[in-house]
């Protein structure tokens, strides 16, 4: 059997990135797929301008559209393809389903809203089975009366573990200092606002107010337009966010810690 695996270059530490690289050895090992050659990547986010190789893995680069649905076809089809698995927020797959044929097509992907959005569903035409990462994805699914798989996202425990109780000190003191209370955002956002800077940094002001020191803690990346910034920096501007009582609202970027 040969697998096209659609997401983010194995190399990019981003959320699916992480998934694509833990994933491989893991498909590679299964003997209906046959080897790791047997598996190719497209990279429509880490990988432009020609092919490359990963390991035994082919990897295909992006073209125009962001999501790579303007070239899966031709990927699918240059790599003999028998299975495509789009790692990807379904609604940016449209009609890949088509586009891949005759290739069975398994979009792997998050619900995050309740009842599922029609755009999910719209989208999801064409597929041979949808694969969900949450419970609460597959509970939305069936209810719209569309059947689907579970299969949850891993962690490697080698990475991901419980830190010593000294580093967590050391990282609290760091970022929070005394702060009683801390409130964590992870939210490195592309495009528009779809992760509601505006509406959630001003509900968190209001609930600032009666928190005196609270510290709101935003992992993202604040300085790209695919951040969405503008949304970032005029909820930040609204009046009593940035200074609500001795709050402090602050961003984090991998290299520092900052005041926004």
């Amino acid at each position: 059997m040969r697998i096209l695996l659609s997401s983010n270059a194995p190399w990019s530490n981003t959320g699916y990135g992480v998934q694509v690289k833990s994933l491989l050895p893991r498909l590679s090992a299964l003997d209906v797929v046959g080897g790791a050659g047997n598996i190719g990547i497209f990279a429509w986010f880490g990988v432009q301008g020609g092919l490359t190789q990963f390991g035994p893995h082919v990897m295909y680069p992006g073209h125009s559209h962001p999501y790579g649905t303007d070239i899966i076809g031709h990927h699918a089809k240059h790599f003999g393809a028998d299975v495509v698995i789009t790692l990807i927020d379904v609604w940016t797959q449209e009609e890949v389903g088509q586009k891949i044929a005759p290739a069975l097509w398994l979009p792997w992907f998050p619900v995050d809203t309740e009842p599922v959005s029609q755009r999910v569903l719209a989208a999801l035409e064409g597929a041979a089975k949808p694969v969900v990462y949450s419970r609460f994805g597959e509970q939305m699914l069936r209810e719209a009366g569309m059947p689907c798989a579970y299969v949850p996202h891993g962690v490697e425990p080698e990475m991901f573990r419980v830190l010593p109780e000294d580093d967590v000190a050391q990282f609290r003191a760091a970022v929070f200092g005394d702060a009683p209370h801390v409130t964590v955002m992870v939210a490195a956002n592309k495009g528009f606002d779809r992760k509601a800077f505006q509406v959630q940094i001003k509900a968190w002001a209001a609930f600032a107010d009666e928190e005196p020191g609270a510290v709101l803690y935003i992992h993202t990346d604040p300085t790209t337009q695919a951040a969405a910034i503008l949304p970032l920096t005029m909820a930040l501007r609204e009046p009593g966010v940035a200074s609500s009582g001795s709050s402090d609202c602050r961003s984090r970027s991998p290299a520092s810690t900052r005041d926004v």
